[in-house]
Parts: structure tokens; C-alpha cells; sequence
């Protein structure tokens, strides 16, 4: 964690100055990764194949519910991008941002160690 970082701040979410990519570009690195990345296949196969086992009756309807709701929320992800890209342009922004993501991971971590100590 950079405690110091979040303080202090100095990274900001600045698009390239340079000539907009080609439409082929675009589309082989968004398949690249989607495709070439370990957390989409981890999640898709480890983490739904054991939800999916856990739901055995219904384990196609929690399937067939859970890949348009995957769906869903990656589109607004980046939906959610494109609308806050004045938001994260700002330094200030990504302070706020690792801090809270500093404490959130404090809460997790403490959480982890209350639950390990009451047995």
C-alpha cells in the first residue's frame, strides 16, 4: 500500500496526445484482453464452476443469469469510464481513490485477523 501516494497524489488518468488508434487496433487489443487475460478464465471457470455446483437443480438458471448480469456490468464499467473521464483526469481524484481503496483493503484485513483470533 502507498499511504504517501494517496496523500500526496500525482498520477492522473490522461489520455494519449497521439493520433486515435485504428478501429482494427482497437478491437485485437480489447479481444487480446478478454481473451489472453488469467482473471477472466480464473473467475469464469474456477469461480462460476464452484457457484455453479453450489445451485445443482438450478445451476443453468443461475448460469443463464449470471452471464447477462456479467455482461451488464461490464458495459456500464465502461460506460461508467467514458462519463467520469473528467473526474479522473484530476490528480486530486486518484488520491481520494487510493486512499479509499487503502482503507478498504484495512477494514478487509482487520476483518480477516478478528475472525482468525475469535476461533
Amino acid at each position: 500500500m502507498r499511504p504517501r501516494a494517496a496523500r500526496i497524489g500525482g498520477a492522473a488518468l490522461l489520455p494519449n496526445a497521439g493520433a486515435a488508434a485504428s478501429r482494427r487496433r482497437v478491437v485485437v487489443l480489447a479481444l487480446a484482453f478478454s481473451w489472453l487475460n488469467l482473471h477472466v478464465w480464473l473467475d469464469t471457470v474456477a469461480l462460476m464452476g464452484a457457484l455453479l455446483v453450489q445451485y445443482a437443480p438450478d445451476n443453468r438458471a443461475f448460469g443463464g443469469g449470471a452471464m447477462p448480469a456479467s455482461a451488464v456490468f461490464f458495459t456500464a464499467l465502461g460506460h461508467g469510464a467514458v462519463i467520469l473521464r473528467p473526474v479522473l483526469a484530476r490528480q486530486r481524484a486518484w488520491a481520494l481513490f487510493e486512499a479509499l481503496i487503502g482503507l478498504v483493503m484495512w477494514v478487509i484485513a482487520a476483518s480477516l485477523a478478528l475472525r482468525a483470533l475469535a476461533g
